[in-house]
């Protein structure tokens, strides 16, 4: 015969098909051996039942119970006379215990208590491992801390009697608190209080739902009353009273004035606090007299996160100070201006009127990507909008990213946690931030697409699942708002491939392997479930924007496989830095010994898709992207970066203590004051450049515009703020997407255009300062003192005139021998084998510089640079 458990472990389940395996294992795999398990099944629908059994055939400690719905609480009391061990712990279904919490809340068992509370780290003001009953029972009444949780404690068997239990079926919210307040009411023995992690809460679906009644909470109250023993009841009147205003402003919160101003709950709230001589508060008044509910609503959420509240208005005036100090870039800022034209060469006509912009669009999806959503946005914000209106608006739309971020991943009391530690990933760690967040077309393409995703997926979250008395039910048809929201989500699928692909992918996988949700017979399949309607639309949309034949001209460019793959890996090298943080908290988890829960967790994207294969396949496929595309850029990088961001913070909040998140948030907030200010700087530095250049391209008759950029090698630091935080209006350089030289370049055309001349090109302001003052320079080919473009004084050629590229025929660098074995790996698979190097055209122009003709080049890549022994041009006859 078996000796009796020390512990046993109550698990009341309801339709919990998708978390309860998690939440046994997690039971069953600890530390402690003397164990037993009783889940009781109280009247699931869906899998839950079996799964449970399940586990009792596997394993002797597993008990289960089965009996028709009779909610939560009665479950509970069902298992607690089924319990046979001398301590009783309640775990909720789709809950987990960490591996030791069992271990260390036998660590406060005494022969002298009967209550071991495991939350102590709720009490802040507390840090006593025992507590006399009589002060308990205080906390107890005011509900400090999560003192009014049943889970994440023990409790001797012999105190958990019927009448704790004994409560109305339609008390659901509150009935926790009354159980408490029954309970400590029970014995007269001190609580012992553990303040190690013992518990870690999943989603709590009901109080999401559940709406406050003034008379609800008359109830309630009357309930509370008869928890406490009369003749001690009014010693516990002042702390009762400071539960009872909470209730009433959940009340305010949930309900309009008229239904409670004049409610008894509240004349007998005032009565009760005017007999004690107490007042509402200036604040609470203030709340309680705002006349419409969203008000009270918005004034309540602002002040229960305050903290959070602040520190994202503090990040909003932050970006709106990088944000109006943006400045165009010659490349996309400018040519989104204008229409979209299958060939280049043809003359660029600038968007006036709505038809030109949808015009545009076409041409833009069957030439160039198929992003239709975010483009037809970006070019009606760049023509039609205040450059202002824009700022502000993208400063604004980073908050609510963030909010977005953790309204998504963050566990309770860890959003200013989730904010800060997001909030700095991406503005300090992230590679791509300048592209992604501070250029103007950079944030439509990311900013605004991860806004509209991250608000996708949380209105299907939020879709997903239908709260019918008192647990959450995990199938229900399209509600009309859903039906008629749902093709919108074509358009949030439709921006961006980089994104909509990898959670498409997630997405099928889920609907074809993981839809553990079973319909009614005879339901039309895009009917099944609210979320399996939004998705199918979702990825409707990706396929319109992957299939475009823009994707397609891009992807069948002649670029080997060999090539696409080796830019792929310099990318994952230099631009991706937060996967790599993922994936080494990963091995540090299961180096910790807790692999299980490492899969365990995962982005909450939809509530059905926890676990953590679908959020790594997502990874997984944005990686493959970025593997292939052949680009070795940094905002390639940044929606691959951003998943693992989500995953890596969802993961952080088990990992973490409350002090280590602590410490982490002040030094979050360390760095990114440290960057800001110097990130401000340079962008100052770049939007002065570019006013400079503005008020040359604004004068009558001017064409040769000269830049001002600052030059790279002075200081480090600030180069590295220059390449972080400010996009260049203007750039020269062998890897430039447009030359700035170059009048007959689609961008200078376009540039030219917008200020209203015939043609327009740049050049550094040192060359052109030094060519206007010295009419002997550069008579043989100089670098510019960044280093990056060389200049050659062509002799006096009448018939040049307007100089171009055409009247040079080629251009040659000769080259020194080069000794392989001299070079590093990295050098020789890059390493140019042959004696000459012919520069493309698109490399060079023949620029006027006052009164002499110089032929304008780029320095070649360094594995060229560095074996240049003489460099010839050759005219055409």
């Amino acid at each position: 015969m078996r000796e009796p458990p020390q512990i046993s472990v109550i698990v009341p389940v309801y339709n919990s098909a998708d978390t309860i395996k998690a939440c046994i294992d997690s039971i069953l795999a600890q530390t402690t051996a003397s164990l037993q398990l009783v889940v009781v099944n109280d009247g699931s629908s869906d899998s839950s039942g079996a799964i449970c059994d399940g586990f009792a055939h596997r394993d002797h400690r597993v008990t289960v119970i089965h009996q028709t719905n009779k909610g939560r609480t009665e479950a509970r009391r069902m298992g607690v006379e089924k319990a046979a061990g001398e301590w009783v712990c309640f775990v909720d279904s789709d809950d987990t215990l960490p591996p030791n919490a069992l271990h260390f809340l036998l660590t406060g068992v005494t022969a002298d208590t009967d209550i071991v509370f495991g939350n102590g780290y709720s009490l802040q003001s507390e840090k006593r491992s025992r507590i006399p009953i009589d002060e308990f029972r205080h906390l107890a009444v005011r509900a400090e801390g999560m003192i009014g949780v049943p889970w994440g404690s023990l409790y001797r068997r012999n105190i958990l009697t019927p009448w704790l239990f004994d409560l109305p079926r339609h008390i659901m919210m509150g009935e926790d608190y009354l159980f408490w307040l029954r309970l400590v009411f029970t014995t007269e023995k001190p609580v012992s209080v553990v303040y190690e992690k013992v518990y870690d809460k999943g989603d709590d679906h009901t109080s999401d739902s559940f709406k406050w009644t003034a008379g609800y909470c008359y109830e309630l109250n009357e309930l509370r009353k008869a928890s406490i023993p009369d003749a001690v009841r009014s010693e516990y009147e002042p702390d009762m009273l400071e539960d009872r205003l909470a209730n009433m402003f959940s009340v305010a919160q949930w309900s309009r004035s008229s239904e409670w101003a004049d409610s008894p709950y509240y004349r007998e709230l005032l009565d009760d606090m005017a007999s004690q001589g107490r007042q509402l508060s200036l604040k609470n008044r203030l709340f309680l007299s705002l006349p419409a509910l969203w008000l009270r609503r918005l004034y309540a959420w602002t002040s229960q996160h305050l903290r959070y509240v602040l520190f994202l208005s503090v990040v909003g005036i932050a970006m709106l100070l990088l944000n109006l100090l943006d400045a165009p870039t010659l490349s996309d800022d400018i040519i989104y201006r204008f229409k979209w034209n299958a060939d280049e060469s043809a003359a660029v006509e600038p968007i006036k009127n709505i038809g030109d912009l949808f015009s545009s669009q076409f041409t833009h999806y069957f030439t160039t990507n198929g992003r239709f959503s975010v483009n037809l946005l970006a070019q009606t914000f760049l023509v039609f909008v205040p450059p202002v209106v824009t700022q502000v608006l993208n400063s604004l739309l980073f908050v609510v990213l963030l909010h977005f971020c953790c309204c998504l991943i963050a566990k309770p009391g860890r959003r200013l946690f989730v904010a800060i530690m997001a909030c700095t990933l991406l503005f300090v760690v992230f590679q791509g931030f300048r592209t992604t967040m501070v250029w103007s077309l950079g944030a439509f393409n990311y900013l605004w697409v991860l806004v509209a995703t991250l608000g996708f997926l949380l209105f299907l979250r939020g879709e997903g699942w239908e709260v019918r008395g008192e647990r959450a039910q995990p199938y229900s048809h399209p509600s009309p708002l859903t039906a008629y929201l749902s093709p919108l989500a074509i358009f949030v699928g439709w921006s961006h491939e980089g994104l909509a692909l990898p959670l498409s992918v997630a997405f099928a996988a889920w609907l074809i392997f993981g839809g553990g949700i079973q319909p009614p017979q005879g339901t039309p399949l895009l009917w099944r479930g609210r979320e399996r309607l939004l998705l199918v639309f979702y990825m409707i949309g990706c396929c319109l924007c992957i299939l475009s034949p823009g994707v397609w001209n891009r992807t069948t460019e002649a670029i080997s496989l060999q090539s696409r793959l080796l830019s792929g890996a310099l990318n994952c090298v230099s631009n991706i830095r937060v996967t790599w943080l993922l994936l080494i908290v990963l091995f540090i988890k299961a180096k910790r010994n807790v692999a299980v829960k490492a899969v365990s967790t995962a982005l909450p994207t939809v509530r059905p898709v926890r676990t953590i294969s679908y959020a790594y396949l997502a990874l997984a496929t944005s990686l493959g992207i970025v593997l292939l595309c052949g680009t070795n850029l940094e905002r390639v990088a940044f929606y691959t970066d951003f998943i693992a961001m989500l995953l890596l913070l969802h993961l952080l909040q088990d990992l973490l203590s409350a002090k280590w998140q602590k410490r982490l948030m002040v030094a979050g907030c360390v760095l990114m004051l440290l960057s800001f200010v110097p990130a401000w700087m340079v962008r100052k530095e770049n939007h002065d450049s570019w006013l400079l250049a503005e008020r040359q391209m604004q004068e009558p008759g001017r064409e040769l515009i000269a830049v001002t950029t600052p030059i790279r090698g002075e200081n480090a630091v600030m180069d590295y703020f220059r390449d972080h935080y400010a996009n260049p209006s203007f750039e020269f350089g062998f890897y430039c997407s447009y030359m700035g030289f170059d009048a007959t370049d689609i961008n200078m055309r376009c540039a030219a255009r917008l200020y209203g001349k015939q043609k327009m090109y740049f050049m550094p302001e040192d060359v052109v300062r030094h060519a206007e003052a010295d009419s002997t320079a550069y008579t043989n080919y100089e670098l510019d003192n960044h280093g990056t473009l060389y200049i050659w004084q062509l002799p006096p050629t009448s018939h040049i005139s307007p100089p171009t590229s055409n009247t040079i025929d080629s251009l040659v660098f000769i080259l020194n021998d080069e000794d392989p074995s001299t070079l590093s790996p990295i050098q020789r698979l890059v390493a140019y084998n042959d004696n000459t190097y012919l520069l493309d055209d698109f490399h060079y122009e023949v620029v006027n510089i006052g009164t002499h003709n110089y032929l304008v080049f780029t320095r070649p890549t360094t594995n060229i640079y560095r074996r240049i022994k003489d460099i010839k041009y050759f005219k055409k006859q």
